[in-house]
């Protein structure tokens, strides 16, 4: 008995002494193969601690004559996060940036399969560039894009769209406009402010293009504006009273506190006008606007057996004559009539009004009609002719969506193939549909109820035209004339990456001329550009240089 605890002791021992030693081996220096190797950074280097690694002693403290140092290249690896330099191009010395520019990214980490979202605001330096540190995911996510915001008191408002991972690689420039801040107030004859009342800015200098509408915003609930117009010029603020917007009737307040308007005239008001000057780097200060109380000239359109017209539009110009002298001829002061054909507008009191029609809801008015009322407060009663129907047609087949022009004025059929024409005066129609189109016919207001068909009998020559450089040119407004006969129109647009613009004209020699067209997003630099071109009978591909003159952005995409 005593013999077999001598030997358990001396196994418990031999044990013991086994444990010892292996710890003993493990706690010898060099470090495990799981961890790595101490490095001896390079001169002048950071010197930075980096955690312990991850082994089968986890949770046990570090050596203390075992500290770990990163070495320059990971310290340089850490500083190398991908920065976006955004510049800003247009600022002037007279007002410096004074905002942040705010960064907005996400994207598709589709390796964890969730989305990254990116927050950030960069200050401006004074050579207009801001710089964002980027997250590390721009480098591998699916899926990107973001915005660039940019709003500061002495520059009009920006907002970027970034479209795939923001390039790095080259600076972003972005192109801002300086802008004249302009402050004041509008009342009525009582002194009580006037909401919602459109506050547009004309230029008076001739070196702008003539229309130039170079500003506009509407009042707030004290009456209160804040304009941003063109700096360095006179300008000419006409202002008009409109019928506030309501959504469950509450107000819509924007920027500023503008309340937005339902595009409605008021007719309890007259619109006023006075002229200033903006200055760019300093709000300038109004004198408060009074506008004036005004006779009401109410209205009702009609159709000939006495049924109502409704959403007619209907202008008093005589109003606006003297206020838009010599800064614009499109200003647009009209309202539109309800389910009832009924309407109304302001007029000076005890004047005599000239009211225009200017369109109808579905149906083309080939030309204004005018009617005179009787001295304000007036009642006026306009009737229109019945429309007459025309219909596009190939062989016994309506083509639907086909263009008609009635006396240079385009419209499209609906997909029926039919167009209904008010003919206030005697026209001539032409329709055309691809590569076909009608001869002239004339429509007279004689012709008011019937249907007329335009047989698409002429074949017309397929016409690509392209344009070199950057920007894309997106909107084009085409106008081609052969010799003795009208000109004939084509409204464009194409997505960006398409094809080019897409005609068909007739054969022969023939002027044509392109402007920006609507949806073009820089149309204030798009140079006009008329040229001469013989069509034949086969398919014609021109290539023209890019039409951008100044600086245009390549950068602007549509909404």
């Amino acid at each position: 008995m005593a013999s077999s605890r001598r030997t358990g002791a001396l196994a418990l021992t031999a044990a013991l002494a086994a444990l010892v030693a292996a710890w003993l081996w493990l706690a010898r220096d060099p470090a495990p193969l799981s961890q790595p190797a101490s490095t001896t950074p390079a001169a002048g280097g950071p010197q930075v601690v980096a955690a312990a690694a991850t082994d089968e002693r986890a949770g046990e403290p570090p050596e203390p004559d075992r500290e770990i140092v990163a070495t320059a290249a990971d310290a340089d690896a850490a500083d190398a996060a991908p920065v976006l330099r955004v510049r800003l191009r247009g600022l002037v010395p007279e007002a410096p940036w004074t905002t942040p520019v705010k960064l907005d990214l996400d994207g598709r980490d589709e390796e964890q399969d969730r989305w990254e979202e990116h927050e950030a605001r960069a200050t401006v330096d004074e050579h207009g560039v801001a710089e964002f540190p980027l997250p590390a995911w721009v480098a591998f996510a699916s899926r990107q894009q973001g915005r660039i915001e940019l709003e500061d008191p002495n520059y009009r408002p920006l907002r970027h769209r970034i479209r795939g991972a923001p390039d790095t690689g080259e600076e972003l420039v972005l192109d801002v406009e300086a802008i004249a801040a302009l402050e004041g107030r509008v009342v009525d004859a009582r002194g009580e402010p006037v909401v919602a009342a459109k506050v547009s800015a004309f230029a008076l200098d001739t070196r702008l293009p003539g229309d130039t509408e170079v500003g506009s915003t509407t009042t707030s609930q004290q009456g209160t504006y804040h304009l941003e117009a063109a700096p360095g010029v006179r300008l000419r603020l006409v202002v008009a009273p409109m019928q506030p917007a309501r959504i469950s009737g509450a107000l819509l307040t924007g920027r500023h506190g503008a309340i937005a308007d339902l595009g409605v005239l008021r007719a309890d008001l007259l619109p006023a006008a006075v002229d200033v000057f903006g200055t760019v780097g300093v709000v300038g200060q109004v004198p408060e606007i009074v506008l004036s109380d005004a006779a009401t000239v109410r209205g009702v359109v009609r159709w000939p057996d006495g049924t109502p017209v409704g959403k007619a539009k209907v202008a008093g110009p005589d109003l606006w004559r003297e206020l838009l002298r010599g800064v614009t001829n499109t200003f647009d002061a009209a309202v539109w009539s309800d389910d009832d054909g009924r309407f109304e507008l302001p007029a000076r009191p005890g004047e005599c009004a000239t009211l225009e029609l200017q369109a109808v809801a579905e149906f083309v008015l080939s030309r204004p009609l005018f009617t005179r009322t009787d001295p304000a407060p007036a009642e006026v009663r306009i009737e229109l002719p019945l429309p007459v129907t025309l219909r596009a047609v190939r062989g016994a087949a309506t083509i639907g969506r086909a263009v008609v022009e009635v006396d240079g004025k385009t419209a499209h059929c609906d997909k029926n193939g039919e167009l209904r024409v008010l003919a206030i005066a005697d026209h001539r129609v032409r329709a055309t549909s691809g590569p076909h189109r009608s001869q002239w016919l004339r429509v007279t207001p004689h012709d008011a109820g019937t249907t007329i068909d335009l047989p698409l009998t002429e074949k017309l020559t397929r016409v690509l035209v392209g344009f070199e450089g950057e920007p894309e040119v997106l909107g084009a407004h085409f106008a081609s004339q052969r010799a003795g006969e009208g000109t004939v129109h084509a409204e464009l647009r194409r997505r960006p990456g398409a094809g080019p613009f897409e005609l068909f004209l007739p054969a022969g020699g023939q002027t044509l001329r392109v402007e920006a067209g609507r949806g073009e997003p820089n149309a204030k630099w798009f140079v006009p550009i008329t040229k001469w071109v013989e069509v034949g009978t086969e398919e014609l591909e021109l290539r023209w240089p890019s039409p951008f003159g100044g600086r245009p952005n390549p950068s602007i995409a549509p909404r």
